[in-house]
């Protein structure tokens, strides 16, 4: 189980980071706007935020010491 685990985390890392190099690529080339009066910081939180928090997240549920038992 823990060898399943440990491969979801990795696929998972894969996956956002390259949803963020993605969706910096986007926000780097294309006129898309940080932020709209209509959409406010939407296109900013899911194309860079929201892999950020994803990566963050697991980085630090990996720091997490495991209980014993």
């Amino acid at each position: 189980m823990a060898t399943l685990s440990r491969d979801l985390f990795h696929w998972l890392a894969l996956a956002a980071g390259g949803w963020l190099l993605l969706g910096g690529f986007l926000l780097a080339l294309t006129p898309l706007p940080v932020h709209t009066e209509r959409l406010g910081w939407s296109p900013l939180f899911w194309l860079l935020v929201a892999p950020l928090s994803l990566l963050a997240g697991m980085q630090l549920r990996r720091a997490a010491p495991t209980r014993p038992g």
